[in-house]
């Protein structure tokens, strides 16, 4: 049996055909499918190492293109200790081996928020047929892995089709129902940018394995404070959608060259997106 879609002379139409019992014995059939992915890397994006980084922190402070008022933009990093030299916040050589350190720092912004995504799915089906009777059913189910850590989906579907021949092969009945289900979950934060634009010289941990957090918006009497890490940990995306499909397909052959033909069709699709973070997020400090 196939379903037809599209519009009269709208380049063409899209014919699908929907899997039907085979005359014969029940076949009972399993098929997997599996896929790793390699997440990204700072070699594969072209990224500076921190020497690189810091020296064109460096560059512009030598040259005197710092902003006007003689503080460069930023509380750590380079410009974090350049602050606090000019500041006399710490010494010359406190400073010295602050700057080496950071050269020597070459954090791993995509080792930290990515990892080797591994997705598999799996389907199992039934399918036969005798003169009067066609059936197939089947069940699946996948579960995927984004690249990005909190990022995934799976996902259970199931399919039934039924046909039936009665009263001498004069009617024809054929019964399909479609139903799935797919839970995601996805980072509220973009990673993809924090990682190709944050320096490799902001270290993500303190020496005690601690967040290292540091000020991310001027303008404020209360700092506030930011960790990657953190905000992911805090902040989410949930997606979940439902769909179900079900038809009956009719025909009926009255007399030679007059048959009724009658369709009913029922779809149902829900949806649900929604996104979260709480008080221990950077997002909902800013906001309060």
């Amino acid at each position: 049996e196939t379903a037809i879609y599209g519009v009269k002379a709208a380049n063409g139409v899209i014919v699908i055909t929907t899997k039907r019992g085979k005359l014969g014995e029940p076949v009972l059939r399993y098929t997997t499918s599996m896929s790793l992915i390699a997440r990204p890397t700072t070699d594969m994006m072209r990224l500076m190492n921190s020497k690189e980084r810091v020296e064109v922190s460096e560059e512009i402070v030598n040259r005197g293109l710092q902003t006007v008022s003689g503080v460069p933009i930023g509380t750590i990093g380079y410009e974090g200790l350049i602050y606090q030299l000019w500041h006399n916040e710490i010494t010359r050589s406190e400073f010295d081996a602050g700057v080496k350190e950071l050269k020597e720092m070459n954090t791993d912004w995509y080792k930290l928020l990515f990892r080797n995504s591994f997705s598999h799915s799996h389907t199992l089906s039934l399918s036969g047929a005798t003169d009067k009777v066609g059936y197939y059913f089947s069940f699946g189910f996948s579960d995927q892995q984004g690249a990005s850590l909190k990022e995934s989906s799976n996902r259970f579907n199931f399919m039934s089709n039924l046909d039936a021949r009665l009263f001498h092969d004069k009617l024809n009945v054929s019964l399909s129902l479609s139903a799935s289900t797919t839970n995601g979950s996805r980072p509220y934060i973009d990673l993809y940018k924090y990682a190709l634009e944050t320096s490799r010289s902001i270290p993500a941990y303190n020496e005690d394995g601690s967040y290292l957090f540091y000020n991310k918006t001027e303008g404020y009497e209360t700092i506030l404070n930011y960790n990657i890490l953190n905000e992911r940990d805090n902040t989410g995306r949930k997606i979940k959608n439902q769909t179900i499909d079900f038809m009956v397909d009719v025909n009926y052959k009255i007399l030679s060259g007059l048959t009724f033909s009658g369709v009913f069709s029922l779809s149902k699709a829900n949806t649900k997106d929604s996104e979260w973070a709480n008080e221990k997020s950077y997002y909902i400090t800013d906001l309060r």
